[in-house]
């Protein structure tokens, strides 16, 4: 795997009462967005196996003991998302390639595939692919 860094930028935040629930609003001192080009390399070896190729974005904090920390400081909001991945993933044999957009609480560019209000939910019309959200796996998911 390897991460190209395009662009650190740090922003400044209004503070809304209700934020402190999963981070102490005291103990922030900085905020930041960290946007990178990402390729994650599969195992040649096995079968059906590729790379992930894309654009990657996640947000972080830093705290009043200068460490870094995972951002999720509007985590309850329904706007809430990180790690937003967008890109392809390409497999090794074929060349061919499949839109692979992936992030925390909502997908990127996933178009009608959420059609939740607060939270991700998938479209109906998607459980037949896989998003049954109440679908049981069994245990022969993988083959």
């Amino acid at each position: 795997m390897n991460f190209e860094f395009k662009l650190a930028k740090e922003f400044s935040f209004e503070y809304h009462e209700g934020e402190d629930f999963l981070v102490d609003i005291n103990s922030v001192q900085k905020q930041g967005v960290i946007v990178c080009e990402f390729n994650l390399l599969e195992d040649n070896r096995q079968k059906h196996s590729g790379r992930f190729s894309g654009v990657l974005t996640n947000s972080f904090y830093i705290d009043s003991q200068s460490e870094l920390r995972y951002n999720a400081i509007k985590g309850f909001s329904d706007s809430y998302r990180n790690n937003q991945f967008i890109g392809k993933w390409i497999s090794y044999i074929t060349k061919n390639s499949k839109i692979c957009n992936f992030g925390e609480w909502k997908i990127p560019n996933s178009e009608d595939l959420n059609i939740g209000a607060g939270e991700f939910y998938p479209n109906e019309k998607y459980f037949d692919k896989g998003w049954n959200p109440i679908n049981e796996i069994g245990n022969d998911w993988w083959e």
